[in-house]
């Protein structure tokens, strides 16, 4: 992937989520996390942006999901 290469990683707050965003974050892709908690995903992007110091741009989306 180069620094070019867009992901949007799903369930990215937490556990392998957020492990799979970190990981392709420092292979220099563009990481959208795609949380269902903005707080969290927040919290999430602010980790991996504090634990990568290769070229990134983490974005936190708010995606809730309406159930009925």
């Amino acid at each position: 992937m180069g620094p070019c290469g867009l992901v949007y990683c799903l369930g990215s707050n937490t556990g392998i989520g957020k492990s799979t965003a970190l990981e392709l974050a420092k292979r220099g892709g563009r990481v959208i996390l795609a949380c269902r908690n903005k707080d969290k995903g927040e919290a999430a992007a602010f980790d991996i942006r504090k634990l990568n110091r290769h070229r990134c741009s983490d974005v936190t989306r708010d995606c809730k999901t309406r159930r009925k």
